[in-house]
């Protein structure tokens, strides 16, 4: 454990000076930006809204779900590989005295937590976000600051999408081209936006519910799968994918 925690401190540091960091802040800003722009751009009446909070972070959630938080994910991963591959580090670090899973395990508890940043940074800024249409534009009836139903979805997208991460996370490590993660991920995202977009809620075909890039969306379609099957699946998903992918890279000789 003391190893891993060394290791996990490395990478951390590898961080400072990055675009690994400024992406979860600038991801979720351009997110929220597009909606508090939809907002005060807005000419229809706000009135009758059913729930005005729900207009103002639903739109936010799909986004981020379908498109924003996969490329994300992507992203960061590739990111977070790159130092190791473009200077050829891995033999070094695989012949440093520490077990060769720590390597790799920091590496998935990091972008995990890169993610989890960032996701904590969306709800901040979709609470700014309601705060600041409240004075803008008092019509739209935002009342209150509901933060912790809120933090509850944004906490539940995250956990959703930990086999993203997982699965990321082993492609960026196994493949040194920057080419070959992105565009994976960007495919993998495209296909998730036309299913999700293209799959109503009752004519969606059954295993598109096990697409791991449909997880996060399938937190806000509730009626298309029970909340424990899309959080054990991810979770589950997550830990056997991380399982095989550290021994898969591990076990090499050279990378």
């Amino acid at each position: 454990m003391k190893a891993l925690l060394h290791a996990i401190n490395s990478e951390v540091l590898k961080l400072k000076r990055t675009l690994t960091f400024w992406l979860i802040l600038a991801v979720p800003g351009v997110v929220v930006a597009m909606q508090f722009s939809s907002a005060l751009a807005r000419t229809r009446p706000f009135h009758p809204e059913p729930d005005p909070w729900q207009w103002v972070t639903q739109g936010v959630f799909f986004i981020w779900c379908l498109l924003a938080l996969p490329l994300l994910v992507t992203l960061e991963t590739a990111l977070l590989s790159a130092t190791e591959h473009a200077g050829q580090q891995w033999k070094h670090l695989f012949t440093l005295p520490v077990p060769r899973w720590t390597i790799y395990s920091a590496k998935l508890v990091v972008a995990l937590g890169l993610i989890g940043l960032s996701s904590l940074m969306l709800w901040l800024l979709l609470l700014l976000d309601g705060r600041i249409l409240t004075w803008l534009r008092p019509e739209m009836g935002l009342v209150g600051l509901p933060w912790l139903p809120i933090l509850r979805q944004v906490a539940l997208i995250f956990l959703a999408a930990w086999l993203i991460i997982a699965i990321h996370t082993w492609i960026g490590l196994r493949w040194p081209s920057f080419a070959v993660a992105s565009g994976v991920g960007i495919g993998a995202t495209i296909a998730g936006l036309i299913l999700g977009i293209s799959s109503g809620a009752s004519t969606a075909v059954p295993w598109t519910n096990f697409y791991p890039w449909l997880q996060p969306v399938l937190i806000l379609a509730r009626d298309r799968q029970p909340l424990p099957t899309t959080l054990g699946f991810s979770i589950v998903g997550a830990i056997i994918v991380g399982i095989v992918g550290c021994w898969e890279v591990t076990r090499r000789d050279v990378l």
